[in-house]
This record gives structure tokens, C-alpha cells and sequence, in this order.
């Protein structure tokens, strides 16, 4: 027997012939396979997923808030409101399918956290990740992820411009009393001095506004020149020392002193009864303490009425509307300093955000991750398909070829008999 025979009575110099007469078929048939594996790659098995990893940083991110006191989630850049945002800034995105993926849960987002003292603490390190197939190419989902990574920082530098610093000055204006007018502006002036010094343990007090040039320091300086300890303590002992009353309740305040006096005279009156019915008639006995510091207490507040209301006198009455309306005049002069150096920290803020509110990226561009090669799917689909062809057409074409082959060899012999006999 032929030793290239094998054991089906085929060589294999037959089998290739019988490949051979259909071989476009059989590349036809490869290329199929070829195509139908890559586009099964892309639809079916492409589980390629883009993600980016990004840091964000403002003035006071740390305690996880924004400047107007709300809270910063991480979670919310991955929100179906945040992702709507994004779509919206940039008609690029107008084809991506948000709605799905919210749905479909496919966007995700993790924190880099450092263990300290047993507490795990956020870093504000954040990787956001999100499946190809919702993009058209990387350099889309590149953009589309930083829109997402800039919406905390735009919404910081957002709320630091509608900071309100004011308040304390805004109650100074509705409140009726000259000693609630004063302490409103005590505490306003100490907020704006506690904003500065949380701004200068972040950055120092040499940090400068690049609008202006100056320094922290310096426009901390500039509230305590708009209301010096000096001014605030001579306020303070002015208004003790007079009583002093918004020029319009003056008679009320008479009354109201007047009162207060015959009420303090009466219990001067029954502490004294008390201490006569503890003595009992004894020259030699103390009056206890307590007592004694009631008493004087209560008598020290008469005199100061007797002078509240001397000044409240028809002689001295035009005097005193005079010395109230100097004591107002002080205080809102004192006032209007402070709303400049509140307008001033106003912009300092915005300034202060606009520079440090940033996020800053760890690649250039989104990191593909997973899914598979579509190159070197569709070349083993080619292979295949080329194996599974070729298997098919021996199949049926081998029969077909062994009785073509025996018919020939039957003629053959027939002829060499022919042959032979003549």
C-alpha cells in the first residue's frame, strides 16, 4: 500500500485536492465566521470598561461641605442629575444614554480612603467607572467622566459666591435695643476675623488674593481697624453706664426704671425685715453675706436708676436725646465699616475658591480596562470557520471523489484487459 494512503484509501496528497476544489467556498465560509466573531466581540462579549481617577480639592473640603454649609456626597457626581448636568454641558454628549445608565446601574464610583487611628478617612480620591459601551470611542468617555469630575468644584465656587457673611449685620438692622445692636456687631466682626483664621490654617497668612495682591493677614487686620478692642469697650461701658434706649421709647424706658426702682426698694425693704427677725434685737450680730452682697447689690442698681432717670428729667432730657442719638451715630458707623470689610471678604471668598477649588486628574485620559481584542477574535473565528469548512466539504466531497476514483480505476483495468488480449 501506498505509504501517503491512509486508512480510508485517501492519501493525503487527496484529501488537499478535494479541499482545493472548493476552496472559495471554504474562504467564503472563514470570512463569515471571521466577521460574525468580531461582531460578537463588540456586542456580545466587549465587556471593555473606561474609568478615570481624579482628586478634588476647595478650601474646607476636608470637612466634607460646601462653603454655604450643605453637605459634599461623592456619591451625588454619579447621580442621574449630576450625569443630565454633564450631558448637558457639551454637545458632544447629546447621543449619550444617561437614562440607561442610570438604570442600569452601570456608572460607579469609588473613594480612596487612609486608615488613621483605626478610622478609615476619605482622601478625596475618587475613580469613576463606566462601561465602553455607552461611548462612542475613549476620548468621549475621557470628557464625559471629567464633566462629572468638575461639577463639585464648579458647585463650590458657586456657593462661595452666594455666601451670605452678613447675617450679624442684617439682625443689627431689625433689632430694636442699642445693647442688641452692639453684641450683633461683636459677633460680626468675630466671624469674619474666625473666616480669615480658617483660611490662613489652610494657607497661610501670606497667602495672597491674585486680584489684589494682599495678603490674608492683611485683610485680617483690616477688621480688627474697622472695629479696634478700644472702640468695642468704650461702647460697651457707655451704654452700661447710661441705659441707653432708642430715642423713641424713652418714656417707656422711664416708666420701665421706675418700676424696676419701687420693685428693688421693696425687696430692700423685706430683706431688711428678715434680717431684723434674725437678729432679734442684737447690736453684736453680723448681717450674713449673702444678705449684705442682696442688699447692696439692689442699691447700687437704685442709684444708677436715680441717674438713668435725672437724665430722663424734662431739664435734662433734650441732653440726653442728644447723647443717644451720638451713641446710634457711633454704632452705625462702627456698622458700616464692618459692611466693607464684610464686601471685601465677600470677594475674597470668590477669589479664594475660583483659585484653589480644582480637581486635578491621575491620567490624561480615561484607562480602558477588560473586554477583549477584536483582531484576535476574528482571526480565531477566521481559523474556525476554515477547520469546520474543510472538515464539512471532505465530508462530502470524499465519497463523491472514491467512486469517481474507483469508476476511473474500473475503466483502467477494463482497458488493460483489453489490451493484453490483442
Amino acid at each position: 500500500m501506498d505509504t501517503e494512503e491512509t486508512e480510508s484509501g485517501v492519501t493525503l496528497g487527496e484529501i488537499c485536492r478535494i479541499i482545493l476544489r472548493k476552496i472559495w467556498i471554504i474562504l467564503g465560509v472563514s470570512v463569515a465566521g471571521a466577521v460574525i466573531a468580531a461582531l460578537c466581540a463588540i456586542f456580545v462579549l466587549d465587556h471593555t470598561v473606561y474609568h478615570l481617577s481624579f482628586r478634588i480639592a476647595y478650601p474646607g473640603s476636608e470637612t466634607s461641605k460646601y462653603p454655604d454649609g450643605s453637605p459634599f456626597y461623592y456619591s451625588d457626581i454619579i447621580s442621574l442629575k449630576s450625569m443630565e448636568e454633564a450631558k448637558k454641558s457639551d454637545e458632544a454628549f447629546s447621543k449619550i444614554n444617561v437614562q440607561k445608565m442610570y438604570e442600569n446601574d452601570a456608572v460607579s464610583i469609588t473613594a480612596e480612603k487612609v486608615l488613621i487611628e483605626e478610622v478609615y478617612w476619605e482622601v478625596g480620591t475618587f475613580t469613576v467607572a463606566i462601561p465602553a459601551s455607552y461611548f462612542t470611542d475613549r476620548n468621549q468617555a475621557t470628557a464625559f467622566i471629567r464633566a462629572l469630575a468638575n461639577l463639585p468644584v464648579q458647585y463650590a465656587r458657586d456657593a462661595a459666591a452666594r455666601a451670605d457673611f452678613d447675617s450679624n449685620l442684617e439682625a443689627y438692622r431689625t433689632v430694636p435695643s442699642f445693647e442688641m445692636k452692639l453684641g450683633y456687631l461683636k459677633e460680626q466682626k468675630n466671624a469674619l476675623l474666625a473666616q480669615y483664621d480658617e483660611w490662613i490654617s489652610l494657607y497661610g497668612e501670606n497667602y495672597r488674593n491674585r486680584a489684589t495682591g494682599k495678603t490674608l493677614k492683611a485683610y485680617r487686620t483690616e477688621v480688627n481697624i474697622a472695629f479696634t478692642d478700644v472702640v468695642q469697650a468704650n461702647l460697651q461701658k457707655d451704654l452700661e453706664l447710661n441705659g441707653y434706649v432708642p430715642v423713641s421709647s424713652l418714656e417707656e424706658q422711664k416708666k420701665n426704671l421706675q418700676t424696676e426702682k419701687a420693685s428693688n426698694s421693696a425687696k430692700i425693704r423685706s430683706l431688711m425685715a428678715q434680717w431684723e427677725e434674725i437678729r432679734g434685737g442684737s447690736t453684736e450680730m453680723e448681717m450674713p453675706l449673702p444678705l449684705a452682697e442682696e442688699i447692696s447689690k439692689l442699691s447700687v442698681r437704685n442709684a444708677q436708676i436715680d441717674n438713668e432717670l435725672d437724665a430722663l428729667s424734662d431739664a435734662n432730657l433734650e441732653k440726653t436725646k442728644e447723647n443717644i442719638k451720638a451713641f446710634e451715630t457711633q454704632l452705625n458707623g462702627v456698622a458700616e465699616k464692618l459692611a466693607s470689610v464684610t464686601e471685601t471678604l465677600n470677594s475674597v471668598s470668590v477669589s479664594l475658591y475660583n483659585q484653589e477649588a480644582t480637581v486635578r486628574f491621575q491620567t490624561s485620559k480615561a484607562v480602558e480596562e477588560g473586554g477583549s481584542s477584536v483582531v484576535l477574535i476574528a482571526a480565531a473565528g477566521f481559523i474556525a470557520a476554515f477547520v469546520i469548512a474543510c472538515i464539512i466539504v471532505y465530508i462530502i466531497e470524499a465519497p463523491k471523489y472514491r467512486r469517481a476514483r474507483a469508476n476511473a480505476e474500473a475503466v483502467a483495468d477494463e482497458e488493460n484487459k483489453d489490451g493484453g488480449q490483442n
